[in-house]
This record gives C-alpha cells, structure tokens and sequence, in this order.
C-alpha cells in the first residue's frame, strides 16, 4: 500500500500512517463495531493533517467530477457548523464540533467560487449563548480578518488546531525511540569452544554473529540457562530492537 506524501509536513505523515496502520489492525481484527469507531475517531485527525474533502477516491469509478470538487487546492480541514449572524465585530455559529482559542478557521462562501478572498484566521475568545457559540478575533497576521465580509449561511471550516499538532509531534519528536522491532536470537556453545551468539531481523532478514574472546568451560555453580541469556542478550539499550525469540543450544553444565 501506498500513501501520497509530497510536501507534506512530518505532522501529515505521522497522523496518517497512523490512521492507516490502526486501520489496518482493526479490519484485520474482524470486528466491525471497532473498525466503524475508528472511522469516527479518526476522521477528525485525517481532514485537520491535510484535507480538500474526503472522498471514495477511484473506488467508486473515475468520474473526475465526482472524484474532486475543485472549489479549493489547498488544505481546507474540517467542517464545524456555519455562521447565523454578525453582531458587534463577534460572528455568531451554530457548531456540530467544538472550538477554543487559538484554533483557526475560516469562512466560506458557498455561492461564490472565489477562495482568494475568504476570511479566515485565528480565534482570540470564545463565547457561548442561546446555543450559539460567539468567535471573536485578533488583529494579528499580514490580512486581519474582515468581519464585515462574514454573511449569515457561511460554512465554518476549521483549518488548524495547536493542540491536536502538539499531541501528533509528540509522536516523532525528540530522542526517544518510538518503535523496536522484534529481533530474534540464537545461541550455541560447548565445553571446549567459543560461545556464539546469531541474530537475525525477520523484517530486513538482516543477520548478525558474534563470538565470545574466551572458551566455555564447566560451571562451578550456576550454569547457563535461558532466563540468563534473555536477561543479558535483552538489554539492547537505545537500539531500536527488542529480542522475540531465543533458541538455546547449549551443553549440560
């Protein structure tokens, strides 16, 4: 399988290799229930990493008009509910999903074709009344937000949520390693000769050996079994491998 990644950023890719991976696990599971619930989650995380609209993509035909809209090209998130009035500089809305400050939307048009001119930006307070929820903005950025040019039926677009990026960059950020792949290990030695240890990555089938300096010799009180070697062999520190198997071939004592 392949997932369209060009110039998109680390936030994109991380959301949705995720969204496909857990995907992929639940169907597998052959739980139904779990695999609906997963869309539900994760809707909201595939449209704010970077979305022009869901759609069936080719599954359906290729039908091109039905395929892409062409309304936007850039990313447009996800849809939260549509303007019902503009009341002294705070636009008033009827949300299905919730804000807070500091997120970004915009508002569209849904009769006019130009995107170019859309208001758009980052809310500064939000307000609750009568079931409507009040969005009041900043000044900031290079074109603040005309609320003059905001109409009652536009459709709010949430664009871009701080929160839900932070949680996705704590994913990949720093030095800590997010995933081991299973290793397995093999072991042999008797009396007389060196001990040897084999390694081999089922993934890559990536194969490693090494043997010890020194020749085994009789134990004079606890010999070598496998609860020592799993102990020893799976301490791999920073690496990003953790032992799965173990198969032990070894002399008595």
């Amino acid at each position: 399988m392949k997932i369209e990644g060009r110039l998109k950023s680390p936030e994109y890719v991380a959301a949705i290799t995720h969204a496909y991976r857990t995907a992929l696990d639940t169907f597998a599971s052959e739980n139904s229930q779990h695999f609906h619930q997963w869309v539900d989650q994760s809707r909201y995380s595939l449209e704010m990493a970077f979305s022009r609209g869901l759609s069936t993509g080719w599954l359906q035909g290729n039908d091109n008009q039905k395929l892409v809209h062409a309304r936007y090209g850039k990313k447009r998130g996800t849809h939260i509910g549509e303007v019902v009035r503009v009341d002294l500089g705070v636009i008033w809305c009827r949300l299905h999903s919730g804000v807070k400050a500091g997120d970004g939307v915009v508002f569209e048009d849904a009769e006019s074709p130009d995107t170019e001119s859309e208001q758009g930006g980052f809310i500064h307070y939000v307000d609750s009344k009568s079931g409507l929820t009040g969005l009041r903005f900043g000044r900031h950025g290079s074109r603040p937000l005309d609320v003059s040019r905001v109409r009652r039926g536009f459709r709010v677009w949430k664009t871009a949520d701080p929160q839900w990026e932070k949680e996705v960059r704590s994913t990949f950020h720093g030095d800590t390693i997010r995933y081991r792949r299973p290793v397995d290990f093999a072991v042999s030695g008797e009396l007389g000769k060196k001990l040897r240890i084999h390694i081999h990555d089922p993934w890559s089938g990536y194969t490693g050996s090494a043997e010890s300096s020194s020749y085994l010799v009789q134990a004079s009180e606890r010999p070598l079994d496998e609860s020592l070697f799993r102990q020893q062999l799976g301490r791999l520190g920073s690496t990003p491998y953790q032992m799965r198997g173990l198969e032990l071939t070894l002399s008595d004592n």
